[in-house]
């Protein structure tokens, strides 16, 4: 979900609503009764995602250098990722809430599963995506990446391997 950069206000729930595309899945399965929840998630994470699109070492390298608005570069840096580290706290804490109320209101039915297991990736992916910039903004480039493209698996040269994939040992 993308939120308007011109937007000097946080966005309200009844915006939020408003531009939840309730015909996309796992969305169209939520009954309109429990569309609340979903609103109410999207309100506590609201831009938070955001953050994390095309995030990689750069903005971590402009920061670290000298005269960066008067800031001594390492704690420039230091606060960059703090604050996004507190932001998938944030996130974490959000779904974690989303997944109690639904629990306790009304079981974990097909569309909240689908959901969650949704923003769980997501989360995991935001979550590679800041370790990714800090270590190549330390360390260089080099390593092996998961790829989203490919379902969160290893690029290989005649195809793909996933650590997330169950594999049938029989």
């Amino acid at each position: 979900m993308r939120f308007m950069e011109a937007e000097l206000r946080p966005p309200t729930a009844a915006d939020i609503e408003r531009w939840i595309d309730w015909s996309l899945p796992p969305l169209d399965a939520v009954p309109h009764g429990d569309r609340t929840l979903v609103v109410t998630y999207y309100t506590d994470i609201a831009g938070i995602p955001d953050c994390f699109g095309g995030l990689d070492e750069r903005p971590l390298l402009a920061l670290a250098e000298p005269g960066t608005d008067g800031l001594d570069p390492a704690a420039a840096v230091d606060g960059f990722v703090r604050a996004h580290l507190d932001m998938l706290d944030t996130w974490y804490q959000a779904i974690d809430s989303l997944d109690t109320r639904i629990r306790d209101s009304i079981g974990l039915p097909p569309w909240a599963a689908a959901f969650l297991h949704g923003e769980a990736e997501q989360l995991f992916i935001a979550t590679s995506t800041l370790d990714r910039a800090v270590i190549t903004h330390h360390h260089g480039s080099a390593g092996p990446r998961l790829s989203v493209a490919y379902g969160l698996a290893y690029p290989l040269s005649n195809g793909t391997i996933s650590p997330f994939t169950q594999i049938d040992r029989a």
